[in-house]
């Protein structure tokens, strides 16, 4: 699966559909603390709300739906407390290389926790995905096997740290700090069978607008409700 609308960092800069926006809101995203068991828990339910109730019912990824379900798909509630914990900790849990590629999910996405100060804003994850990119990716010689895209509950489009809201970016947004990845070889593979592939993130845009600011705000605070 690729999710389309994220913030992609492209290996060696490579350009993807959608730029990283190196921003920040100054803000912090109010969340429950996820250290604890229920914390986790609530975390990976609130990103299973947003699979569902945004990322493919809004279709602003054509892909996700058929990886929806493990082993397509894996989904970890990260227990880092710091840059050092997740980079000891790793994003794939298990060695990787060139040949052990085809035994890692499609898709993983790693939910961090937002009262961490290492990701509670926008520009503290991108300043880390960085970090991420090198030493998970370049210095594992991985750069043409595996994308690293980012989505944020303050992510923005814009490049400037403050602006008006803009609704499409809630094409990057999620209920908590989160860092997808990919398999390059399944990003190709599906970018080539969909028509106009290009066109999907200006297509987000373009209609998160017309939906609103209210109503997308609504829509990503209410993956987060407890039931």
């Amino acid at each position: 699966m690729r999710l389309v609308h994220g913030s992609i960092l492209r290996p060696i800069f490579r350009q993807g559909f959608a730029t990283a926006a190196a921003s920040s809101t100054g803000r912090r995203w109010k969340c429950i603390s996820s250290s604890s068991e229920t914390g986790r828990s609530q975390r990976l339910e609130a990103t299973r709300r947003w699979l569902d109730s945004v990322v493919i019912a809004e279709t602003l990824c054509p892909f996700a739906a058929a990886v929806r379900e493990a082993p397509k798909l894996r989904l970890r509630a990260s227990e880092a407390v710091d840059e050092a914990a997740l980079l000891n900790q790793g994003l794939h849990q298990q060695p990787v290389d060139g040949s052990t590629m085809i035994q890692l999910p499609e898709t993983t996405l790693v939910v961090l926790d937002a009262s961490m100060p290492f990701c509670a804003a926008w520009q503290d994850l991108v300043r880390l995905s960085w970090r991420l990119q090198y030493e998970a990716i370049l210095a594992q010689g991985l750069e043409r096997d595996l994308q690293l895209v980012l989505f944020h509950p303050l992510a923005m489009h814009s490049a400037y740290s403050e602006g008006l809201p803009d609704p499409a970016d809630y094409s990057l947004r999620s209920p908590h700090p989160m860092i997808h990845l990919l398999r390059e070889a399944d990003v190709l593979r599906a970018v080539q069978s969909y028509p106009e592939a290009e066109q999907i993130p200006s297509r987000n845009k373009s209609r998160l607008r017309k939906q609103g600011l209210e109503l997308c705000a609504a829509r990503l605070q209410a993956c987060s409700s407890t039931r």
